[in-house]
Order: structure tokens, then sequence, then C-alpha cells
């Protein structure tokens, strides 16, 4: 079995901040227009995230929606992020599951996701 994509949700009218948002953090090269409102993108010849117009705002929780990625400084990195979005007039709130597990939630954009970032694995 191989992986073909994860969806998630986006507030209305946001998708193209949600193409920034992942593009910022070099997810995406390639963007396909299923409908619209709803984006895919193309990593490695397959679908990697699926993005959809929702209209419901979530609070961000662990157990909720997440794109996840590895750094060997995971709070400088999730740092370095959110001062990039915040370049782009993005509002970014900063969390922590743990020091090896920092979050970013973009509450105009996403509706119930976040973006984690984790330490390498030892």
């Amino acid at each position: 079995m191989d992986f073909h994509h994860t969806a998630l949700r986006v507030r209305q009218n946001r998708l193209a901040d949600a193409v920034l948002v992942l593009r910022e953090c070099g997810l995406c090269n390639t963007v396909s227009i299923g409908t619209i409102s709803a984006i895919c993108f193309a990593r490695g010849g397959t679908c990697g995230v699926q993005l959809i117009e929702a209209e419901d705002r979530l609070v961000p929780q662990r157990d909720r929606c997440h794109i996840a990625f590895l750094d060997e400084d995971p709070k400088a990195a999730a740092h370095d992020l959110a001062m990039r979005l915040r370049a782009h007039g993005l509002d970014v709130v900063e969390g922590c599951w743990s020091e090896a597990e920092q979050w970013l939630d973009v509450p105009d954009v996403f509706t119930d996701a976040v973006i984690e970032i984790l330490s390498l694995p030892q």
C-alpha cells in the first residue's frame, strides 16, 4: 500500500493563504485545482495534501489534524516559520506539546489543523 494524500479543512475564502503556508513549509511546488473549494499538492508524483473549504473553526488539540515535519531544532524552526508567515500578514499562534514537539496554528486559515515540527528521531 502506498500513501496517497491527507486532507485539511481550510476556512472559506482562505485557500490562497493555505497554499502560501504550505509553500513556506517547503511542502509543495505544484498546485492542481480540483474544484473551486479544493486544492491538491503534488509531491513526488503523488498527491500529498488536499485542502477543503469548511465553515467551522475548532480549537487545535493534540488529537486534531496536523501536518508534521522533522527538524534538528523544532523550536527554532517553528519560530522561523511563524515569522515568515507573519511577514505575509497571517496571524500565527506558537505552542508546544513538549520540548520536542512544537506546533503553529494559523487560525484564520486552517479550521482544525496545526503545523507540527518534531525533533528528529534519535
